[in-house]
C-alpha cells in the first residue's frame, strides 16, 4: 500500500479521554484523519480493558473490520507514586497489567492487521522515567518494558511496511504527572516548564506521517532538555525518597 497523505486515513488512539490522548486525537482530526478512540473510561468511541487480551482483540478486530486502519497511537497508561518498599506485589501487577501487558495485548492484536494491509504507523507513548532511576519503580519499569517491546516488534515488522516507534515525554501538564511548582520546573527543566499536551500531540502527529518511513524501533525523547541535566538535578527531590535503615 502506498500512501502520502494523512487525510482520509483511519487511526486508533488509546487513552483518548486523557489529556495527551485527547490532544493527539484532536490533532489527527485536524489533519483529516478519522479517529477511533479507545479508553477504559466513558467518553471514547469504544471502552476497552487493556488488561484483558480477549477484550482488546475483540475491539481491534471490530475496528479493522469496519475499514482499514493505517495508524495506531497508544497513550493509555496508569501511574503509581510509590517507592520500592511502598510498592506491593499487587501494586506492581496493577501497573504492569495496563502499561506493559496492555501494550503487548494491543500490538499483538493490531500488528497482523497492519501486516495484511502492507502499511502501518504505530507509536506508543513512553516516558523518560524508563531511562533513569525514577523514584517510582513500578511506573518506570513498566515504561522500560514498553520500550523494549517496541524495539522487538519493530524488527519483526520492518519488512511489512510497518514502522513502530516510542515517544517518551518528560514532564507534561496532565493529572497523572506529579504536581510541581513553577519554580521547581524552572530549576529542573531547561525550557523552564512542563510540556503542554498539545506539544506532545504535535510531535506524535508528525511522527506518524507517511513520509516518515525510515524511522522504526526508535525512542524519541521530548522533555524540554530535562534528561540532559538529569545527573545534576534529577527527577527528585530525592532526599525524601531515600531508604531509611
Amino acid at each position: 500500500m502506498r500512501t502520502r497523505e494523512l487525510a482520509g486515513q483511519r487511526a486508533i488512539v488509546t487513552g483518548a479521554v486523557g489529556a495527551v490522548g485527547g490532544a493527539i486525537a484532536r490533532g489527527l482530526r485536524d489533519r483529516g484523519v478519522e479517529v477511533v478512540g479507545l479508553d477504559a473510561r466513558e467518553g471514547a468511541e469504544y471502552t476497552v480493558d487493556l488488561r484483558d487480551p480477549a477484550d482488546v482483540q475483540r475491539r481491534v478486530d471490530e475496528i479493522f473490520d469496519a475499514g482499514a486502519v493505517q495508524i495506531l497511537i497508544h497513550c493509555a497508561a496508569v501511574a503509581l507514586e510509590r517507592t520500592l518498599e511502598q510498592t506491593s506485589a499487587d501494586d506492581w501487577e496493577a501497573v504492569f497489567s495496563v502499561n506493559a501487558a496492555g501494550t503487548f495485548h494491543l500490538l499483538r492484536a493490531a500488528l497482523p492487521h497492519f501486516r495484511e494491509l502492507g502499511y502501518g504507523r504505530v507509536l506508543t507513548v513512553g516516558s523518560i522515567a524508563s531511562d533513569f532511576g525514577y523514584a517510582f519503580p513500578a511506573y518506570s519499569a513498566s515504561k522500560a518494558a514498553v520500550l523494549a517491546l517496541v524495539k522487538s516488534a519493530a524488527v519483526q515488522y520492518a519488512a511489512c511496511g510497518v514502522t513502530i516507534n516510542c515517544l517518551s515525554p518528560g514532564r507534561v501538564s496532565t493529572p497523572l504527572a506529579p504536581q510541581s511548582s513553577e519554580a521547581e520546573l524552572r530549576e529542573r527543566v531547561p525550557i523552564g516548564r512542563a510540556a503542554r499536551p498539545e506539544e506532545i500531540a504535535d510531535l506524535a502527529v508528525a511522527l506518524i506521517d507517511p513520509s516518515i518511513s525510515y524511522l522504526t524501533g526508535s525512542n524519541i525523547v521530548c522533555d524540554g532538555g530535562m534528561s540532559n541535566v538529569f545527573a545534576l538535578h534529577g527527577l527528585g527531590p530525592y532526599g525524601r525518597w531515600a531508604a531509611e535503615e
